[in-house]
């Protein structure tokens, strides 16, 4: 759920955030209390249990409780309303995590946070179960409660924004602060919840601080080492590993505008830049412009781009490079985030670039416009 396209352009920008440092100690000391344990003499529950109720909902609607990503769902329970719309679930699982109920015909997605021991009570409203659903019972579901909100908070704001047909940086970027300085906050002050994790692992696909990502993947290696949040932490922080400044990047090997596939190294002993964009992300349209200026300028010297769309429509693609008459490197297995490329570069959020040297080793990461700029200038006096 955190790394397909979004509808709205809401492709990563930099972002003024809170320092790493602050974050760091907060996860440190006093702050990373665990949960003690409950005493052998009290009998815990051995199963969760959601019962609730939904507003508007006709008798009879269905709620399916399912783990795993969508169109996969594995079914864990499921349940009709009554007429007065309430429900009941319950069941066990085989790890404490965040599972998501699916609501209604149209299995609309709210998330809830669940363990063996959980007796959860969700509210909703049925006809807009996601952006309306409060859940309470247990501090696990508070603080992804609290999640939720910030992410509606968002959701809201972007929305309105497009509704606005903004289409300055500045706003849109404001919006994206707002989202990861809460998100930050939240797993500062619950350092040794799963949900917290939860919410890194979202973080990761809006955030390039590459030292913070990996001091929060580090700390839930040792707090929550079997959290299946962890491991997917732990395989990012691998992938970045991976592109880091001074490794040999990566062999690419995808298909351009006529089928033909095109080697990323057949481009060695040029100055490349890799870059992943796509034809709904405004940031990266807007940037065009101003690429084309520089590749005209420094391509006659040994400069190459190699673009990676992350679309996954042909059409919309090459309507896109038509458009802005982009004549670099074109290429798109048109698998959107789902292709093996973006998970090698870990490419979670565009724009993203990765600049190659002749050799094919990395030089530098995520660098646009005057960055951008100002390294091509150092490179080719």
């Amino acid at each position: 759920m955190l790394f397909a396209r979004v509808s709205f352009p809401a492709c990563f920008r930099r972002l003024l955030v809170a320092p790493v440092a602050l974050l760091i100690t907060g996860l440190g000391g006093g702050a990373c209390q665990r949960v003690t344990a409950p005493s052998a003499a009290v009998s815990a529950p051995t199963g969760f249990e959601v019962k609730g109720q939904l507003s508007n909902a006709a008798a009879g609607t269905r709620l399916v409780l399912a783990d795993g990503d969508a169109p996969a769902w594995r079914r864990l329970d499921s349940a009709n309303t009554d007429a007065a719309g309430r429900f009941a679930l319950r069941g066990q699982l085989a790890e404490p995590a965040v599972y998501t109920l699916l609501v209604g015909p149209e299995a609309d997605p709210v998330p809830v946070a669940l363990d063996n021991t959980a007796r959860i009570v969700l509210t909703a409203d049925a006809t807009q179960p996601a952006a309306s659903a409060q859940q309470s019972g247990t501090p696990e579901a508070q603080v992804l409660q609290r999640f939720q909100d910030i992410l509606l908070r968002h959701r809201q704001r972007t929305q309105e924004l497009i509704r606005q047909g903004e289409q300055r940086s500045g706003p849109w970027n404001d919006a994206w602060s707002e989202r990861i300085v809460g998100t930050k906050e939240l797993i500062t002050q619950h350092p040794t919840s799963f949900v917290a994790a939860y919410a890194t692992v979202d973080l990761s696909g809006y955030t390039r601080e590459e030292a913070l990502l990996d001091s929060l993947t580090n700390h839930f290696a040792a707090a929550l080492p079997n959290s299946r949040y962890t491991l997917v932490l732990l395989g990012r922080q691998r992938a970045r590993q991976t592109t880091a400044v001074g490794k040999p990047a990566p062999e690419l090997s995808l298909p351009g505008p006529d089928g033909k596939p095109v080697a990323l190294s057949s481009l060695r002993g040029r100055y490349v830049l890799v870059d992943f964009w796509a034809s709904w992300c405004k940031p990266c349209r807007q940037e065009n412009p101003a690429m084309v200026k520089l590749y005209q300028q420094y391509k006659p010297k040994g400069f190459e781009v190699y673009a990676v769309s992350l679309d996954d429509s042909r059409e919309r693609w090459l309507k896109a490079i038509a458009a802005d008459q982009l004549p670099w490197i074109q290429v798109s297995d048109l698998q959107g985030f789902r292709s093996p490329s973006a998970e090698v570069y870990d490419a979670r959020a565009v724009p993203l670039t990765v600049l190659l040297d002749p050799q094919g080793r990395v030089v530098a990461k995520d660098l646009r416009g005057k960055q951008l700029e100002q390294k091509l200038a150092k490179l080719f006096p």
